[in-house]
């Protein structure tokens, strides 16, 4: 567990980094309720099993980026998209989604509360899309976290 926190601090601290001259420049002094973000945040972590790695690496996260790349920008209106891909064995894969309309995020609250909803929601998708694969292993060792969204 605490490598995993260490690695979602890992991530954050990048994101704010990244970020910091722009949010230094325009932020206020102080945070103004007005001016606080009040969009959500899920962001869904695939750890790879152990013994997987390589096949976690070399297999799924080169798939899982090639489907990301052809959908990037194709997400909803009110839903910004960030993905994380690993580049050594052992890193997860991170798919960051915030939500600017609470109600899309408690529609996705629902397809996301159990491993059972997610599974059924991937089956749908690859129905709808194809080419989407996810192993019910890697399923097994992903964890999804909602969060307030304090800055964009």
């Amino acid at each position: 567990m605490n490598n995993l926190t260490a690695r979602i601090g890992l991530v954050g601290l990048l994101w704010l980094l990244g970020t910091h001259a722009w949010a230094h420049a325009q932020a206020p002094n102080t945070l103004d309720p007005a001016t606080t973000s009040t969009s959500k945040a899920m962001t869904i972590i695939f750890e790879p099993p152990k013994g997987q790695e390589e096949a976690f690496l070399n297999n799924f996260v080169t798939s899982q980026a090639a489907y990301m790349q052809t959908y990037a920008g194709k997400s909803k209106e009110k839903v910004k998209v960030i993905n994380l891909i690993p580049t050594e064995l052992g890193e997860p894969l991170i798919h960051m989604m915030i939500y600017r309309d609470s109600a899309t995020f408690e529609q996705a609250k629902q397809i996301f509360a159990s491993r059972e909803a997610l599974s059924s929601y991937i089956d749908g998708h690859v129905k709808a899309y194809g080419g989407y694969h996810i192993p019910k292993e890697y399923l097994r060792h992903t964890k999804i976290y909602m969060s307030n969204v304090l800055t964009e």
